[in-house]
Order: structure tokens, then sequence, then C-alpha cells
């Protein structure tokens, strides 16, 4: 694909004249039909674009650059899983005009800590947001990724909330609110995004089974997918409780735990896992 380069054009595209008709019209052979300069032009600069737009340059030689401008659509990728901030460095064919698509969650509540033998409530999971986002002539954006709420090991304790994530100011996904130790919590939320979506919130403990001075509990399974899944035990009075799973997918939330009298300090809710952004174009 190239342009005009014979000699009997101009250097700068001359101005569009004013609309003749509204109508779609089209080519005849009789009475022949006469484009214009102006049609050729539009046309020409038209094809122009969709190349730039995929950081092609033209080349006289080849002639299937606009196939390869349509099928480079949406080929790569970029992500942002751990906790932090980033300066993602725009790519040229961005800053020259193609979209691109982006993914925000944020990071997953941490479980809490219950009491008197029975499990704390699994930590809710962060919001995501989807934004078509238009980069053009911009050179950096800044990358926030939400962390997941700690693990707390103290009895009868709430979770700890996860961090919001963001791309810059044009949208952001809160993380998951402070888990309470005997009711469930919403998750995050979208915010500014085309598509907002609600974190999952993490789910209740539970009393399996008590049979004498054995109880059989579960702490809360975290909210989202990939969310913690609390750890069933069976143990008799003042023994050992055990860990309740972290998070695994991003933004998921951490699981609860259950705890005894003679539960060791050691033990701890399952972390909330943290939130992620990713960018396609």
């Amino acid at each position: 694909m190239y342009f005009l380069d014979n000699g009997s054009g101009v250097s700068t595209m001359p101005p569009i004249g004013t609309v003749s008709s509204t109508t779609p019209l089209w080519f005849t052979e009789s009475p022949p039909s006469y484009p214009g300069a102006d049609w050729f032009n539009i046309v020409q600069m038209e094809l122009l674009n969709v190349l730039k737009s995929c950081g092609i340059e033209p080349d006289k030689t080849k002639l299937n650059q606009l196939a390869e401008a349509f099928s480079a659509q949406g080929q790569n990728f970029v992500s942002f899983t751990s906790a932090g901030v980033y300066e993602f460095v725009v790519p040229a064919v961005l800053k020259a005009g193609r979209k691109c698509w982006v993914q925000v969650i944020g990071g997953g509540a941490s479980g809490a800590v219950g009491s008197n033998y029975i499990g704390g409530t699994g930590g809710s999971s962060g919001g995501t947001a989807y934004k078509l986002v238009d980069l053009t002539d911009v050179d950096t954006v800044t990358i926030t990724v939400g962390a997941g709420g700690e693990s707390v090991t103290t009895i009868n304790s709430a979770g700890n909330s996860g961090g919001s994530s963001s791309f810059g100011g044009y949208f952001s996904a809160t993380g998951a609110p402070v888990t309470n130790v005997s009711s469930s919590q919403p998750g995050g939320e979208g915010i500014y995004g085309d598509i907002n979506l609600a974190g999952f919130p993490g789910a209740l403990a539970a009393v399996l089974a008590i049979s004498g001075t054995n109880i059989t509990s579960c702490g809360g399974n975290g909210g989202g997918a990939g969310g913690g899944a609390g750890k069933i035990n069976t143990t008799q009075w003042n023994l050992d409780a055990e860990n309740g799973r972290h998070g695994k997918s991003p933004g998921a939330g951490g699981a609860g735990l259950v705890t005894y009298s003679g539960s060791p300090t050691t033990y701890k809710s399952g972390k909330g896992a943290d939130g992620a952004v990713y960018i396609y174009w």
C-alpha cells in the first residue's frame, strides 16, 4: 500500500469540499462518473490511517499491508499482578491512535478470625472494571495494583481490606472492604469503567457437627474465582486450629480461620489476593 507519488500531486492534502449529496451515489459507465480529487484523497487518507494505527509504514513493494494491519489487532498483552505502583510506557501504536482494552481488579480482603470454636467469615473479592482507553499522544500511564488484605491472627478479629487498583486517572476498581467476623460483606466495585462489576462476598463460617468435646467446623470460603477455601477441622477443646487458605486468583478473598481457646497465635486467616491490571491492544 502506498500513496500518490508520481509528481502530479501536492505535498499537503487540500481541504475537503462541502457535501454535494447526503445520499450515497454510485459509479456508472454511461454517462461516465468522475469521483474527483476529494474522493481519492479521502480514500487514501482512510487507508493510510489504518496503517498508522497499527504502526505500519507504507511500503510500495508490499501488497498485503492492509491485511497485516487488520490481523494485528488484539495481538499484544501486558499484565501487572503484584501489588505496587508501575509506569506503563505507551507503545507507539497506541500513541498513534489505536485504543487499548484495559481490565482493572481490586485487591481481595483477608478472612476474619472467629472465636468460641466458630470459624471467621471469608474475605470478599475486589471489584473489576473494563474500559476501552484512548492513549493518543500519551507517553506514560501510572498503574496501581492494590494489595490483598494481610492475614490476621487475633481471636475474634475482622479481616483486612484489599487495596484499590487503577489505570492512571482513567478508571479504577476498589478493594474488598474489611471482613466482619460473623457476617458476609459485599465485594469491591468497578469505578468509571465501561463495564463495572462488583466483587463476590465471602462465605459465612459453619459448624458442621458437635459430638461430645469434638467440634467439626469450617472457616468461610473467600469470595471470587480462586477464593481461599475454608479448612475443615475436627478437634477437641483447647487444641490447635489450622491456617485459612489464601486467595489464589487476582482479587480473590482469603478464607476465614477457625480458632479454639488454646490456639497458638501463629495460625492465620487466609490472605486476600493482590489485584491486577491487564492491557490488551
